[in-house]
């Protein structure tokens, strides 16, 4: 019996694409409203942080509870070259297209050098106020999940 029908039958295992990543199979342990289902690719899955429960057979769809998405500010110190106006650049000649570009361009180049090498360790981690959040989302959602290939 292929398990990737939707079949009617009680305690029949459904096998579904992972809706989180690329690689993953879902498996659910039975084919029924309730069953509850977990993605093969767990190390490298973003459904380690989920439950996924089946809420629908047709079509197939499932309810992800997560932890609410929250969006906390860790307090650091920016480059000097972005201000709430803008990105600051220098230039000598500011007629002159190419060289404004440049200059930009070096303006952005030291701002993604600070990203990639020097925020980590600007962080005050002990500044972030923990349970001050802005909480983006609830954490549950509904997904219709896709038939493997």
């Amino acid at each position: 019996m292929d398990t990737n029908q939707e079949d009617s039958t009680p305690g029949v295992p459904i096998r579904k694409k992972c809706p989180f990543c690329s690689d993953g199979i879902v498996e659910f342990y039975s084919n029924e409203v309730g069953a509850d289902g977990k993605c093969n690719n767990e190390s490298n899955c973003e459904s380690r942080y989920a439950g996924l429960e089946v809420i629908n057979l047709e079509p197939f769809t499932v309810r992800c509870t997560q932890e609410p998405l929250c969006r906390y500010v860790m307090p650091t110190e920016i480059p000097h070259v972005i201000t709430q106006e803008g990105i600051k650049f220098t230039t000598r000649d500011p007629t002159d297209e190419e060289e404004i570009k440049r200059a930009v361009l070096a303006s952005v180049e030291s701002i993604t050098d600070w990203f990639q090498f020097r925020m980590i360790e600007a962080m005050e981690w002990t500044e972030v106020d923990w349970d001050e959040y802005e909480e983006l989302d609830d954490g549950v959602s509904e997904l219709v999940l896709e038939d493997l290939e």
